[in-house]
């Protein structure tokens, strides 16, 4: 996790990242711009995160990472943490999830190569798009209880 020495109630992204470096520069950077990020470069990793994180607010998934492919991050997002926006990292304009009729209340897709200005801007709109409309499940995370529960 990188914070920077920063309080705990700065909003925390998930990064979903496969190449260890790259993770690893994205959550420097992020943290310098005010973001607690917590990095997760496998399938056990982002799991664990999603179920036992005391607090995430958006997820950023540059496709797949070593045992998850990006939907089924989506999905278990979607499933584990209601309401939590979402940031995908992806080759083509036409990549789409496929069908499965569950995904985030709220995403980006930000097509590769992506400036950092692009990201925090997408960061921050999704961001200020989940505080203005409380989640029921956002309201039981406030309240101590697992989002799973909601």
């Amino acid at each position: 996790m990188w914070t920077r020495g920063r309080p705990p109630d700065l909003p925390t992204i998930l990064l979903a990242e496969k190449n260890d470096s790259l993770r690893r520069l994205l959550g420097k950077l992020l943290a310098e711009e005010g973001y607690r990020v917590l990095g997760a470069g496998t399938r056990r990793a982002v799991l664990e995160q999603l179920r036992d994180a005391p607090r995430i607010d958006l997820v950023i998934a540059n496709g797949g990472i070593r045992g998850m492919p990006v939907w089924d991050i989506v999905q278990e997002t979607t499933w584990l943490r209601p309401g939590v926006p979402f940031v995908r990292l992806i080759e083509e304009r036409t990549d789409a999830l496929p069908a499965y009729g569950v995904g985030p209340s709220a995403e980006a897709l930000l097509q590769k190569p992506v400036t950092i200005i692009a990201l925090l801007a997408a960061i921050e709109s999704l961001l200020a798009t989940a505080q203005a409309a409380p989640t029921v499940a956002r309201a039981a995370r406030a309240a101590g209880q697992p989002a799973a529960n909601t």
